[in-house]
């Protein structure tokens, strides 16, 4: 969320809009996200990543919207995060380019978490301190989760759905 708060204070219309976009992505992304982590609390009751390994072979869907939402979370490109981060980083670099450069740098470092996370959660042998309930995301999940991604990629591919409609208010808040 630094890099959003990056756009808003930059005073240009790109930072504000690419603010704009960086909320509406967190808010779809980290939904997404949050709704996993209770997937897995309501099924094993507890949240300690340790004792979570191999999911990719009892949960294949519950670990392909990990790694969907996980990637909208980082602004990967067709995201509405990748916009967002680009009108943000497109505004700042007028500014201060050092600026510019740190934000570029923890966007670039951030995957690297990332990816630990998720090669332990996802690869590797089936934990023993989980108990044998091995549900994959059911249908009623399922119906909650792809909208929310669904709805990213839209907009990432089209962010003109958002922008127009906004691009009146973000002006005058401007000027």
């Amino acid at each position: 969320m630094n890099v959003g708060v990056i756009g808003i204070f930059s005073n240009d219309l790109n930072g504000l809009s690419g603010a704009y976009l960086y909320s509406i992505s967190h808010g779809l992304a980290s939904s997404g996200l949050f709704l996993l982590a209770g997937h897995l609390y309501e099924r094993y009751h507890t949240k300690t990543l340790k004792y979570f390994r191999g999911l990719v072979l009892i949960k294949p869907i519950y670990i392909t919207f990990f790694f969907l939402f996980s990637l909208s979370n980082l602004s990967f490109p067709l995201s509405l995060g990748f916009i967002a981060e680009f009108k943000i980083l497109l505004s700042t670099i007028e500014i201060s380019p050092f600026i510019t450069i740190c934000t570029s740098l923890v966007t670039i470092l951030l995957p690297f978490y990332f990816v630990w996370t998720f090669q332990r959660v996802s690869f590797g042998s089936i934990s023993n301190y989980l108990p044998q309930l091995f549900q994959d995301t059911n249908i009623k999940e399922f119906h909650i989760l792809f909208p929310l991604f669904f709805l990213t990629v839209l907009f990432g591919v089209i962010p003109s759905l958002i922008l127009d409609t906004t691009k009146v208010s973000l002006f005058s808040l401007l000027y």
